[in-house]
């Protein structure tokens, strides 16, 4: 089984380290024996458009990938609608 490890942090600054998502999310991939890639942005939630999202997606779509895991849903998708239109596409 392969997962897609989606991290997004708004801003680049040091209060908002990647490593606060990845190293847990890493972690319990290993724990359950998942092979995963890590899909890794600086972009506000609000932009529709995320290249890092948009390639988890494609990989999604073509069946790579059986889960995609997130630190917090608001790390996926900026609003509800937004994360059922990524559910549905």
């Amino acid at each position: 089984m392969k997962a897609a490890v989606y991290i997004r942090n708004s801003t680049n600054e040091d209060r908002q380290n990647p490593k606060t998502q990845e190293r847990p999310l890493v972690e319990y991939c290993k724990s359950k024996g998942l092979d995963y890639d890590i899909f890794q942005e600086f972009a506000s939630g609000s932009r529709e458009s995320r290249p890092e999202l948009d390639k988890m997606l494609v990989g999604i779509r073509q069946g790579l990938y059986d889960k995609v895991i997130v630190w917090r849903l608001d790390r996926l998708g900026r609003s509800l609608k937004h994360l059922l239109q990524l559910l549905y596409h």
